[in-house]
């Protein structure tokens, strides 16, 4: 690894930090995070990292590392908690963190060439992809009850991932796109949104979930004399000036692979969202302090769950990984007491990072 200082620091900084600024963190769910990850976080690096190394020594060819990696957000926020975890490490291993870091990032980048790390967007299809999207996609017009079914679905679905995935998982099963300028199609002034729910069946971490009957959903939203800002994360996204039911013009729902459009379908799919979002949550909720620390744990792996499966390292947390954390309690005093550009340079690891750069 190369000790030449990467720009993407920078880059990550100023993203990550204009994206927390518009957040409590104070309310993650159903632990602090924060106070979490450093019990074990060296077992995680080092699993990360091995992975990775049994990737780069398979011989070629070999699925590229983007398909193999969680959406875009997923990977920010992989990447913000272990840039933030690595400073709170008992054990630190600088090039084991830098071999981890330039893997995510050159992935990262790859996906999202412009505003890498969101600032204010997260444009993540090129030029091509949206023009064929644009073609091939059979985009209908809205009515009030659509608009007013869709924003259920988004609740219902986005419900469902955070009682799956936890807050600090969720965007391992939802991703928000753009915006993208799609005047041409629609006139000026239209843009698109395209909200993807990708792992709604995920029975490796809720078995009884198989009962779902769809996997994956995709909203495709075109709105007029609106603006839009995505920070950090797709979900993190702000629609300012009209109301949905006045500026929502288009739209198209993708189950699965299959157009699900009509009034009654709408309804249909957004059923077992919701019962499925309270069933899960009342799993969660009768679970012990303990069994919450594992829970989260397994979320965490489960978001490199297709990486560690094609290299061959088991995505579910180790014995030790549960020792470090089962009857321990969490750390205490990681941040100082107010937030801002210092302060969040030092608690969350930036000043630290850049010190493994300097000569």
């Amino acid at each position: 690894m190369s000790n030449e200082y990467p720009i993407w620091i920078d880059e990550a900084e100023k993203a990550i930090f204009n994206g927390l600024s518009h957040m409590d963190l104070k309310t993650l769910e159903p632990i602090d995070f924060f106070h979490f990850f450093p019990l074990y976080g060296d077992l995680w690096v080092d699993k990360v990292y091995r992975a990775i190394k049994k990737y780069e020594a398979m011989p070629e060819p070999k699925k590229k590392p983007i398909d193999l990696l969680p959406n875009p957000s997923s990977i920010r926020i992989i990447l913000f908690f272990f840039l933030h975890n690595f400073r709170n490490l008992e054990k630190k291993e600088p090039e084991k963190f830098k071999t981890v870091a330039d893997f995510l990032v050159t992935a990262l980048k790859e996906r999202c060439p412009e505003d890498t790390f969101a600032f204010s967007t997260n444009r993540c299809h090129s030029e091509a992809e949206l023009e064929s999207l644009l073609q091939r996609v059979d985009f209908q017009q809205t009515t009030p009850e659509i608009v007013r079914e869709l924003g259920r679905m988004y609740l219902g679905a986005s419900s469902l991932v955070n009682a799956l995935m936890n807050d600090v998982c969720t965007d391992n099963g939802i991703d928000v796109f753009g915006p993208y300028d799609v005047s041409k199609k629609f006139g000026e002034n239209s843009l698109l949104l395209i909200k993807e729910f990708s792992r709604l069946r995920s029975t490796a971490l809720w078995p009884e979930i198989k009962e779902l009957p769809f996997e994956k959903i995709t909203q495709y939203t075109v709105y007029k004399d609106v603006t839009a800002v995505i920070e950090l994360v797709g979900c993190h996204f702000i629609i300012d000036g009209k109301p949905a039911q006045e500026a929502m013009t288009h739209y198209f729902v993708d189950v699965d692979g299959k157009a699900v459009n009509s009034l009654p379908e709408l309804k249909e799919i957004n059923k077992p969202l919701f019962n499925w979002a309270a069933k899960i949550y009342q799993r969660v909720k009768s679970m012990g302090l303990d069994e919450r620390k594992v829970l989260a744990q397994k979320q965490e792996g489960h978001q490199l769950k297709d990486f560690f499966d094609y290299v061959g390292v088991h995505w579910q947390p180790s014995e030790e990984m549960m020792h470090r954390v089962i009857n321990q309690p969490l750390r205490e005093n990681l941040f100082a007491s107010e937030f801002n550009e210092a302060t969040f340079a030092e608690d969350f690891g930036y000043n630290y990072i850049k010190s493994l750069y300097q000569p």
